[in-house]
């Protein structure tokens, strides 16, 4: 989508790649939302965030079968805040505030 210009400022690793194109306070949140996300994913709550295949696909089965079936499903019920956020606020204010929430909280 983005071809040879987009930026690349981090590896794979989710590592920064060139710091001195970040200013240190921008650095310091990716790092604060990255090490963030990593903990949340490979921590406890690791099961409440990921689905089985079995769970979406019988979601999946539940649609095709009903008898007027919703244009949208959502299969994880742990980002049920945020889309509702999302989608009824059109400033874009309360997904901000849930995202700050999520990742810096104390």
């Amino acid at each position: 989508m983005f071809g040879e210009n987009r930026a690349k400022l981090v590896d794979e690793n989710g590592q920064l790649i060139n710091d001195s194109v970040i200013d240190e306070k921008s650095a310091e949140l990716s790092t604060t939302v990255r090490n963030k996300f990593q903990s949340m994913m490979s921590g406890p709550l690791a099961t409440k965030w990921f689905q089985t295949p079995d769970e979406v696909a019988q979601i999946t089965v539940d649609a095709i079968v009903e008898e007027k079936p919703h244009f949208r499903y959502q299969t994880n019920k742990m980002f049920a805040a945020a889309t509702e956020a999302k989608f009824t606020d059109p400033s874009g204010d309360s997904n901000i505030a849930a995202v700050n929430h999520r990742f810096f909280a104390k």
